[in-house]
């Protein structure tokens, strides 16, 4: 086969042409014929299957092409070149058949940048790259790691809303109403959870709670967050650091009613709270840490990594006086389902830290079904709301006696 096809070039390019592609199948399958004629195909191998696994692997990116194909398949992991592992509907399995060699894996995942617009560099052992379809590929290679291995994650798509959270016990009624109340008046709003699976489906519901109408740009990363068919959504990917920043001013200058971010990290956290500071509202924006008050310290570590100059205190001002209701995410511990661990206020900031008030929280030495506790609190800005024609119930903050 190799007197009929370069395989030099088809193993540098990232896409192969369809003159290449034609000799390729037709002398694989020749090949193929040649095998079974001469006897040299092992009884039971099914020679046309083992074509098309050839073909698919001189010309595209081998046993993840239907892997990437499959909805249903969410992770995908190459830990060595014959053990290619993927989860569906949470379920690990192993894809078959796998690569046949490392240089094999290498071509895939060189094909895979050059698709996400950013070629594989000389010499560069990490790989990190959006695929087109929003899945996020990460690859290390020699020298840093013995040989290539590959993760894939695809985004997963949320589209909830808070009367669903509610029906689910992820949160209370009168919870969901305050929250809805803080979407309507274009509060800015942290979301704190340990990973994007507790952040999505909270960033999610705001999104849906926004008015009829309303333009809602959504910054998304790993998660796919859908809003509902009344919003108008405005998905971004941007990459890191200042383009990320530059991306959030342009949304801001779209005329988006809403920001939503999953991560709020170095630049783009520093630029988020930039933009409150000039005025702009309705930002709903995502932490990741394993509780509030560490998710708080984090934003606040982080706006100040970004901004040389600025001291911790400032940043932590920044934060306190920037966003006006903070959320923790968690999972209930009996059953693992998501629940809303506190609702609370942010009221400034002093030596100690950014300064909050719980406003409803979660009974966490509850058994079975969670209990929630409306703690007595009344938020400072519903003199605001009131002045945005949103009219919070006094009666939601009254503690049950």
């Amino acid at each position: 086969m190799t007197d009929e096809i370069d395989l030099a070039s088809v193993d540098q390019a990232s896409e192969v042409s369809e003159e290449q592609l034609e000799q390729i199948e037709r002398a694989v399958r020749d090949q193929a014929k040649a095998m079974r004629v001469e006897g040299e195909a092992p009884e039971g191998v099914d020679l046309e299957t083992l074509s098309r696994d050839a073909i698919r692997e001189l010309v595209d990116v081998g046993p993840l092409g239907p892997l990437l194909d499959d909805d249903s398949v969410t992770q995908i992991h190459v830990w060595r070149p014959d053990y290619v592992l993927a989860t569906r509907n949470g379920q690990s399995f192993l894809a078959e058949p796998g690569f046949t060699s490392e240089p094999v894996v290498r071509r895939a995942i060189a094909r895979l940048a050059g698709r996400a617009g950013e070629p594989l560099r000389v010499g560069e052992p990490i790989v990190d790259r959006r695929l087109p379809r929003g899945a996020r590929m990460v690859a290390v290679g020699p020298p840093v790691a013995q040989s290539w291995v590959l993760a894939i994650r695809k985004p997963r798509r949320f589209e909830v809303t808070f009367d669903e959270l509610v029906r689910s016990g992820a949160l209370s009624r009168p919870m969901a109403v305050f929250l809805e109340a803080c979407a309507t008046a274009r509060a800015n709003i942290l979301v704190i959870g340990s990973g994007p699976s507790l952040i999505a489906p909270m960033l999610g519901a705001l999104a849906a709670a926004t008015p009829i109408g309303e333009r809602v740009a959504m910054f998304q990363d790993e998660e796919d967050i859908a809003v509902g068919p009344h919003a108008h959504r405005i998905p971004l990917r941007p990459r890191e650091g200042s383009d990320a920043a530059r991306t959030l001013l342009a949304a801001t200058r779209l005329g988006a009613g809403r920001v939503s971010l999953g991560s709020l990290t170095g630049e783009l956290a520093a630029a988020t709270i930039d933009a409150i500071a000039e005025g702009f509202e309705g930002v709903f924006g995502g932490v990741a840490a394993p509780s509030m008050r560490q998710g708080l310290a984090r934003l606040a570590a982080q706006i100040a990594l970004a901004r040389p100059g600025t001291s911790i205190e400032v940043a932590r001002e920044a934060v306190g006086e920037s966003f006006d209701v903070a959320v923790e995410m968690g999972r209930s511990p009996t059953d693992q389902r998501l629940r809303v661990l506190r609702i609370s206020e942010l009221i400034g900031s002093d030596a100690k830290g950014i300064g909050v008030a719980d406003l409803f929280i979660s009974n966490a030495e509850a058994v079975g079904e969670p209990t929630f506790v409306v703690t007595g609190n009344t938020p400072r800005f519903t003199g605001d709301f009131a002045a945005r024609g949103v009219t919070l119930d006094a009666a939601l903050f009254k503690r049950a006696r």
